[in-house]
């Protein structure tokens, strides 16, 4: 019974982590990072939900806290020496 009741979220979740994806693959932005705010507001839902979704997709947030986001595939972390 709990698995019928969270089917429509993981659903709604999956529509929105693939339009997440798009928007963070975009190549009209050359340097692919995304403002959170713009990414919350495409996909509907709190900063925080939207980072967690974020998260699932394997982005990170700019390390110039500027409110930017990207995948680590496009930004991964300098390597520590």
């Amino acid at each position: 019974m709990h698995k019928f009741k969270e089917k429509p979220q993981k659903d709604l979740d999956a529509k929105r982590k693939a339009t997440l994806k798009l928007m963070l693959e975009d190549d009209r932005f050359p340097d692919k990072w995304r403002y959170l705010e713009t990414l919350s507001a495409v996909v509907g839902t709190s900063e925080e939900e939207t980072k967690r979704l974020l998260v699932e997709l394997e982005a990170r947030g700019s390390e110039k806290a500027d409110g930017k986001w990207g995948l680590v595939k496009h930004h991964p972390f300098p390597s520590q020496q």
